[in-house]
């Protein structure tokens, strides 16, 4: 009992350090794509219409293995305002949701598979199964709030048989997950703003407010 607590904290600490070590890095590749490209506001802009296609990976994305980090929607929808930054947000947080339920789906289709139960019959596998199926509740949670993919979670969970019922519910704080990212993205995500120079005030429209780059408010 005590072995496998300690195997689940550090299953744990070590997922949460890599989540924000990622998240780090890739908030350092933004700053660095954007010092080295001269039309980086132009490109992104230009991705800003496709959001079917966007969507279309990232679903593909949260369903499968979340090879396609949600920052990359967040960095492109970012200059679009706080309101159309927020709804993205939105948008994200349910697809990854959905994709979440579709991959526990697609486990379940694997648990009929006979392969499948011989391999997980082996006794190297007893060990981690059990583990999981006693803290498979803690495993989905940690994948909904850290950027570990949840999709392979959902998957495993779907496999090996946790309930429906406890996976939406373990599963559903994924959406507070995104917020916050969105939250910390865009307000990190601002180091490109500098301030702008009050103009002489030579007429109404030049009294008109400049709107604060990182400030995100979505109401």
């Amino acid at each position: 009992m005590l072995e496998q607590r300690k195997e689940l904290l550090k299953f744990i600490t070590t997922n949460l350090l890599r989540g924000l070590l990622g998240f780090g890095l890739i908030i350092l590749a933004f700053i660095t794509l954007r010092s080295l490209i001269d039309d980086y506001e132009g490109i992104l802009f230009g991705l800003q219409g496709q959001h079917f296609l966007i969507y279309s990976i990232f679903f593909i994305s949260e369903t499968t293995m979340g090879l396609l980090p949600p920052e990359i929607i967040m960095e492109i929808y970012k200059s679009s305002g706080p309101q159309i930054y927020c709804l993205h947000i939105g948008i994200m947080a349910v697809l990854s949701y959905i994709g979440g339920i579709v991959a526990f789906h697609f486990g379940r289709l694997l648990d009929r598979v006979d392969v499948i139960h011989r391999l997980t019959a082996r006794p190297r596998f007893a060990a981690n199964i059990a583990l999981y199926k006693k803290y498979g509740g803690v495993l989905i949670l940690l994948a909904a709030i850290t950027p570990v993919p949840s999709a392979t979670i959902s998957l495993i969970s779907g496999a090996l048989g946790f309930p429906l019922r406890k996976y939406l519910l373990f599963a559903s704080p994924i959406i507070l997950r995104f917020v916050v990212y969105g939250y910390l993205f865009y307000q990190l995500g601002n180091y490109n703003q500098v301030p702008v120079p009050e103009a002489p005030a030579t007429s109404s429209i030049n009294n008109l407010p400049l709107p604060e780059a990182a400030s995100l408010k979505c109401w």
